[in-house]
Parts: structure tokens; sequence; C-alpha cells
């Protein structure tokens, strides 16, 4: 498998092309960008979902009592993820809700479901992927969820409280599989994008998008992601990466700028090749 860790990459692939988010791999040009055809690739965790706090800290709170049995009594569970962290560290939910599951611990279980599930619509993000939907630009899914968390934040963004149906408007794209820790969960199949047997930043991941959706290289694609350890491997495969800064006061104004500036709103009036996506 390939590691990150082991990736020696030159300096200058990483000097911003446009202000400090923007990055271009080495041979792409901003006149390149414009005239090309592209898909978007989405993170999902803090960009278009943003954590809520209190639904989380309500969540441990409502199992603070398993949590601290297992953490005395009955750390099988726990020392698998430890050991699993080890080599995976930016995994989700889903894969401490496959382990709790396997080890028969389903307060812990569903103690994890909850609090991977703890994320609210960013506000704007919305009318933001309507707008790249309406220029006719193919927006993707690029991360690390698992599917049965994909599923329950569709369901919650689109809940009476949120009324957010932003993952109508992405295409499935790439998650990962975490079924190799635990029992396998059922999923709506219009939400079972490609699994990855490996997340990002691995290189792997990268490969198995561009085998997929990419395997001719017609398209750009323009990567968003809050950490810089992702983008730095996106742009070592070949793609553009933005940069979120979710401390930024106002990301989605700074993104759409982003975006604007590769001209992603223009794209309608470029023929699409002949590739057809599923």
């Amino acid at each position: 498998m390939f590691s990150f860790s082991k990736l020696i990459l030159p300096i200058a692939l990483f000097a911003p092309c446009i202000n400090a988010t923007v990055y271009l791999p080495k041979g792409i040009t901003m006149q390149s960008v414009q005239t090309a055809n592209i898909i978007i690739a989405w993170d999902i965790h803090n960009v278009p979902a943003i954590e809520d706090g209190s639904a989380k800290a309500g969540a441990i709170a409502g199992d603070i009592f398993p949590i601290i049995w297992t953490k005395l009594f009955d750390t099988s569970a726990w020392d698998e993820i430890k050991r699993i962290k080890k080599t995976n560290k930016d995994i989700s939910g889903e894969a401490y809700m496959q382990v709790f599951l396997k080890h028969g611990q389903k307060k812990m279980a569903r103690m994890a479901e909850n609090a991977a599930n703890a994320y609210k619509p960013r506000p704007g993000m919305l009318q933001l992927v309507r707008d790249i939907d309406s220029a006719g630009v193919v927006q993707r899914l690029a991360s690390n969820i698992g599917p049965q968390c994909l599923v329950n934040l569709d369901n919650k963004f689109k809940s009476k409280k949120y009324n957010c149906n932003i993952f109508d408007y992405i295409k499935p794209g790439k998650i990962v599989d975490y079924s190799m820790y635990g029992p396998t969960h059922l999923r709506k199949a219009s939400l079972a994008p490609e699994l990855s047997a490996i997340g990002k930043p691995d290189m792997g991941f990268f490969i198995g998008f561009n085998n997929t959706y990419n395997p001719n290289n017609e398209y750009l694609i323009i990567f968003i992601d809050d950490k810089m350890e992702n983008i730095q491997t996106a742009v070592a495969a070949g793609w553009i990466g933005i940069h979120l800064n979710v401390n930024d006061k106002d990301p989605v104004t700074t993104l759409r700028s982003d975006l604007t500036s590769l001209g992603v709103f223009a794209k309608k009036q470029i023929a699409k090749p002949l590739i057809k996506l599923a």
C-alpha cells in the first residue's frame, strides 16, 4: 500500500497559484483550467458539513456509563481502534461503529453512530453547490465517510430542521469501505458510491477515483478539502486543490471566489467530452 509518509514531493507543486487556498499541479496553468472540462470532488466533513458540538456532546453524554465501563473493564474494542488508528488516523465514525458491533457492544456502536452524525449543513454551501450544478459541472464525493454515515447524514440534512438536499446535487463518488472492521450495514443503493479500501491521504484513494471517474484523463479534477495533507496528495495525483480554511470568517464566499477564478461558472459554455459518466 502506498504510504503518504513516504511521499517526497517538490515544493513547487504546492505554490499557490491564485491565493493561499488554490494549488495547481505541475504542468497545469490557469489557461488550461479555464478551457478544460472539470469534475469537482468534495470532501464532506468540515466542508459542506460542519461539526455540531452540542449534538456530539449529547451523543457522548447519553452513553457516558457504557463508555466508562468499556474503558475500564472491556477494552477489547478500544484496543482494536487504537491499532487501526496507528495506520489510518483519519477514519470515519463508521469504523468505530463496526468495531463496537463486532465486539458485541451495541450501546457503544449507537454512541459512535450518533457522534459521527453530529454535523449540520454549512451555511451558504447548498446555494453554491446548486450554482455549480446549474453551470453543468459534475460534482462527486471524495470523502473518508462510510456508506452508512453518508445515508445518516443525508437523512439528517433533509429533515425538517435543516431542509437541505445538498447531496442530491453531488453524484456518487469515492468513499471508504469500513466493512473489514465488523458487520456490514444495509444502505440505500442511490447513495452507494464506489467504495475504497483505503482512505485519504493515501495516494491509492486518489488513483482509485481517477480509475473510476477519469480513466482517460479527459477531465481536470478540482478537489475541495479542509486538510492540507489531503490537498498535497491530490495535487501530486494531478488534481487542482482548494484548501478550505475553516477559520476563514466566510469560507463559502472565499470558495466561490476561488471557483470563479478557475472558470467553474462558465463551464456550461464548454462542449462536454464523449465519455459518459456513471
